[in-house]
């Protein structure tokens, strides 16, 4: 959620452009994020006005050219990547279920991926999570 194309990258969003040079670069995942193989899903609000949400967009466009690439020249990685901009999303304030719980098992679905684990113990996630709000059990 809320991601980011580097650190530098936010701090010359926030600070400046000259500021992003005198802040070492630790966290470059515009660069990383083409060494992802497996499935990869970005929750950003339209709203954030701490990181702009076009970081979020510079991730997955990155990650899907890799895909693509990928895919049509190795056939080696055909992981799913998926972007979500909520309109009402900021920084901090987000609705769990319409933001996050019922697109992230849509991408599930969508990956055909199961959370069972086989004899692994199984993800206990609370049940009115994955609920409507208002309209379900608690």
């Amino acid at each position: 959620m809320s991601a980011f194309t580097s650190i530098r990258g936010v701090v010359r969003d926030i600070a400046g452009r000259w500021v992003q040079y005198f802040v070492k670069e630790r966290f470059n995942n515009l660069e990383n994020i083409a060494k992802v193989k497996c499935p990869t899903f970005i929750v950003h609000g339209l709203k954030d006005n701490f990181i702009p949400y076009k970081h979020s967009q510079e991730l997955y466009s990155k990650k899907s050219l890799r895909k693509h690439i990928i895919n049509n020249f190795l056939d080696s990685c055909k992981s799913l990547c998926e972007l979500i901009l909520p309109r009402e999303m900021n920084h901090a304030e987000f609705d769990f279920y319409e933001d996050f719980t019922e697109p992230f098992m849509d991408f599930l679905r969508r990956g055909n991926y199961s959370l069972d684990l086989g004899d692994e113990a199984p993800i206990d996630f609370p049940l009115h999570l994955f609920g409507v709000p208002g309209k379900g059990s608690k």
